[in-house]
């Protein structure tokens, strides 16, 4: 139960994106925007999105007047706080000596023929009731996008992303990482930040990128 436990919160959350985040926050996280996986750390694709063209948006402005459309498009950067605010985020984060430490960056290019690719590269450390798993993953997942109002929707077309956690001295493969993929609410967007908010079962989650 304890390596279910681990394994969980390595996989990432139901969410959207975040846009773990985006978040975009996750994003991270992932989420985010959220990630659909097999839980195998398989490469998924998207029942919908390969077949897809790329989204036409529709112009919004926040409160200080940026086009949301077109304040998304650029080269972010997840960093490893967020990373850390996703898992905290969890019912995870609930159990008995729960402690998570993350290093690395992952880097979000969202272009304007409205695709995106996310590749993060974290490492990853839980502990829980005392037992210790570190991990790590990696690789590319790439996706379609669009903004309707405030609202930003990702959906993954190839999810390349695998990773593999040691607990215990057993090494078994993470859950496929559910980052970047679904709806959130873009609450803030700059030339250097972008916020986004996503609805979780356990409540509300925010993640923000930084301009790469």
């Amino acid at each position: 139960m304890l390596l279910a436990a681990l394994l969980t919160g390595c996989g990432g959350t139901d969410d959207a994106t975040g846009a773990d985040g985006t978040s975009t926050t996750s994003a991270a996280s992932g989420g985010t925007t959220g990630e659909r996986g097999d839980g195998d750390g398989t490469t998924s694709t998207a029942p919908d999105a390969a077949s897809s063209s790329p989204s036409t948006t529709a112009a919004h402005d926040t409160d200080d007047g940026t086009d949301i459309a077109a304040c998304v498009v650029n080269t972010w950067t997840q960093l490893a706080d967020q990373v850390e605010h996703l898992f905290t985020s969890t019912p995870m984060s609930a159990l008995p000596g729960f402690e998570v430490s993350v290093t690395g960056e992952g880097t979000v290019e969202i272009a304007a023929d409205g695709t995106y690719r996310y590749e993060p590269h974290f490492s990853i450390t839980e502990s829980v009731n005392g037992v210790t798993g570190s991990g790590e993953w990696g690789g590319t997942l790439t996706g379609t996008w669009s903004v309707e109002g405030d609202q930003l929707t990702m959906r993954q077309v190839d999810n390349g992303i695998t990773g593999s956690i040691t607990i215990m001295g057993q090494t078994v493969a993470m859950p496929t990482n559910r980052t970047f993929d679904g709806t959130a609410t873009v609450t803030d967007c700059q030339p250097m930040t972008i916020t986004t908010r996503i609805a979780t079962p356990t409540g509300d989650f925010e993640q923000t990128l930084v301009s790469a």
